[in-house]
């Protein structure tokens, strides 16, 4: 299992132990790819993983650029159409850097 594949499994398990429902693992549009999503409540979240060894949190949260921001946005559109699902959404990013797991709810909006 590669680092990123790690990562998601981590990250998926940490999710389930904080009360959410896994959706999706891997989602592709023809936009691109979100990681996981899950349900929190009335809420689909749309989570990015990064998972890294030796970076910093500082390099990591810059890893995720506009563009990278902006195939997610797409990609959960098209997830809410393709599952006629309520749009009551959230964007996560979680950052896996061996035990150390941090979760940033809302990390970024479509505005």
């Amino acid at each position: 299992m590669v680092i990123g594949q790690w990562g998601e499994e981590i990250a998926s398990k940490w999710l389930v132990s904080k009360g959410c429902k896994i959706i999706k693992r891997n989602f592709r549009s023809p936009y691109g790819e979100v990681d996981i999503i899950v349900s929190d409540g009335d809420e689909i979240v749309f989570v990015e993983v990064k998972t890294w060894n030796t970076l910093t949190e500082y390099d990591l949260e810059f890893s995720i650029s506009k563009t990278k921001r902006d195939r997610i946005i797409k990609t959960a559109k098209f997830f809410l159409v393709k599952y006629n699902q309520e749009p009551w959404v959230r964007f996560d990013v979680i950052f896996i850097n061996g035990d150390t797991i941090k979760h940033y709810k809302n990390a970024f909006s479509e505005f």
